[in-house]
């Protein structure tokens, strides 16, 4: 039966359905006139979920292995080299960190390459707000840097997928740790000169043992910051 009859309407030039010089509506079939979403179709009643986004959540890379024996992961971008940080009294660097799948830290890593005599350094993990540090998540115990070599904090945190996570360190005194590149981690904001590097951490000062729950920018820097190893296993 032709729609204009079976509607008792009329079928105008353009194609649409009028009765008594109203607009009707037309059947709606599944992929005839009418789409779906992943092969399922939009009719019926209930509420469609769409997940997922697909499998890059984040920013990270397979870096800053302190040795073989573990399976680390850094916030570096890229495979740039290491390089020297040197730590000052009370200085905190605070860098980003956006994980592309979900983890849980079996361990948190630092390598001190220039002893410093009776210095500790502490990790720190804040969360972010309007793309700054925000509120601290975690602190570590002391870390001796009397020594050098690979110190270790032990601890299960989880970092979740696309989840902006400030990695922080902290030093009590002056000493010498293995740090990532600029070139290897992610600008957070250009310089007021086009020739300058951006700035890739922010940095606090407060007193050693009492970091500030609340992150407070102090200063920025576009040099190397020191080295976080996240280790998984």
């Amino acid at each position: 039966m032709p729609v204009n009859e079976k509607l008792n309407g009329n079928l105008t030039v353009d194609g649409s359905i009028t009765q008594g010089g109203n607009a009707v509506q037309q059947e709606l079939v599944s992929n005839i006139n009418i789409k779906t979403i992943n092969g399922n179709s939009v009719l019926g009643s209930g509420d469609l979920t769409i997940s997922g986004g697909g499998g890059f959540k984040g920013l990270h890379n397979v870096n800053g292995y302190f040795d073989l024996t573990s399976q680390g992961i850094s916030a570096q971008l890229n495979a740039s080299g290491t390089s020297a940080v040197a730590m000052n009294v009370n200085q905190m660097y605070a860098y980003p960190f956006i994980p592309n799948n979900t983890i849980t830290s079996v361990s948190l890593k630092i390598n001190v390459t220039t002893l410093g005599v009776g210095v500790n350094c502490r990790i720190l993990i804040y969360s972010s707000v309007a793309g700054v540090p925000t509120t601290k998540v975690y602190e570590s115990a002391n870390l001796d840097c009397s020594t050098i070599g690979v110190k270790t904090a032990t601890t299960s945190f989880t970092f979740t997928a696309g989840t902006t996570y400030w990695l922080c360190l902290q030093s009590s005194g002056i000493t010498s740790l293995s740090g990532i590149q600029p070139s290897a981690l992610i600008p957070l904001a250009m310089a007021t000169s086009p020739a300058s590097a951006p700035t890739v951490a922010y940095i606090n000062t407060s007193t050693f043992g009492s970091a500030p729950t609340t992150f407070a920018i102090n200063n920025r820097t576009n040099t190397a910051v020191p080295l976080v190893g996240i280790y998984l296993s």
